[in-house]
């Protein structure tokens, strides 16, 4: 043991005591860095998860078009085939393919914002599903030109009834 002045330090105790203090701070150290980037087995698939987000948005936006096209067309044909004779019944059909076709719009539309939100979360971008639905204003055009053709064919059908041309 040696003496430096009055004190007298056991150096393998201490040693020892700094060891454990290490080990201590390395564990500490590995929690944190588990907390701010994940699990390393987590952080080794973000990048799959984060492309997998990507493709399932894509295809949620693609079939929210298609079926955007597809009713919209569809309506106008039915609507246009027998415009000067409309009946109860093909106004009713029209009015159903018309507002399933917007649900299903936006039902498609909300998967695919929910999406996005999720694969910005995976790169710690804070994204808000109401701020993405204020951006969005071709999914309200498209509900709004649903609902006026709606409103645009029933019209014409009440017209045809009480004879005005």
């Amino acid at each position: 043991m040696e003496m430096l002045g009055k004190a007298e330090i056991d150096v393998p105790r201490a040693l020892e005591a700094l060891q454990t203090q290490l080990r201590v701070l390395e564990t500490k150290l590995e929690a944190l860095d588990r907390q701010i980037n994940g699990d390393p087995e987590t952080k080794e698939f973000r990048g799959i998860r984060f492309q997998n987000d990507g493709a399932w948005a894509i295809h949620y936006s693609t079939v929210r078009l298609t079926i955007a096209t597809f009713v919209i067309t569809t309506c106008i044909t039915i609507a246009g085939f027998k415009w000067e004779h409309l009946s109860l019944s093909l106004v009713f059909g029209v009015l159903v393919i018309d507002l399933l076709g917007l649900f299903a719009f936006y039902w498609f539309t909300h998967e695919t914002l929910k999406v996005m939100v999720s694969q910005r979360a995976r790169i710690g971008v804070a994204w808000k599903m109401a701020d993405l639905w204020k951006k969005d204003a071709p999914s309200y055009l498209v509900g709004v030109f649903g609902v006026l053709y709606a409103l645009v064919v029933t019209a014409k059908w009440i017209l045809s009834l009480c004879k005005v041309p």
